[in-house]
């Protein structure tokens, strides 16, 4: 038996700014609940970013756009300047290209909704004696921000 997991609310420890890197994740969280996109995008304060959301979608087969949950964006200039952080964990609205749907997708840690085969790891890497759907993870002091969900 496998137990495969997905991690999420992971905080942007040691992450840099999307403007200030060409690596980037950005994680759309709440698919269920976001037609009508973010609540407070970014998009007018960081308009490149949201461009390059929506370029990366127009380059999948279009019956897929919809489908995503995660963009990471490698070796990839956003073409931004962000003095003061501002884009770090920022939401932005992106109407799906080829639809009117709208989306949210939020600058998020790299490992952001990550899925893991847990039996390997807890077993590798010493940092879990044991485990259950229920535990929240104890690494590098972050047990109040991760959660983990059972898929």
């Amino acid at each position: 038996m496998k137990y495969v997991y997905r991690l999420s609310n992971l905080p942007l420890v040691e992450t840099s700014n999307p403007c200030a890197t060409n690596n980037n994740r950005f994680v759309r969280k709440n698919a269920g609940s976001d037609s009508s996109g973010c609540a407070a995008p970014s998009n007018s304060q960081f308009p490149t970013i949201a461009t390059a959301i929506t370029n990366h979608l127009s380059g999948m087969i279009s019956s897929e756009r919809s489908l995503v949950r995660v963009i990471d964006l490698k070796d990839t200039s956003l073409n931004c300047y962000d003095a003061f952080d501002d884009s770090l964990g920022a939401s932005f609205t992106i109407t799906i290209p080829g639809s009117t749907a709208k989306a949210c997708f939020t600058h998020s840690y790299e490992y952001e909704f990550s899925v893991f085969v847990m039996n390997d790891w807890v077993v590798s890497s010493g940092m879990i004696s044991s485990f259950r759907s229920s535990d929240v993870i104890n690494a590098n002091n972050l047990k109040s921000h991760i959660s983990i969900q059972y898929l």
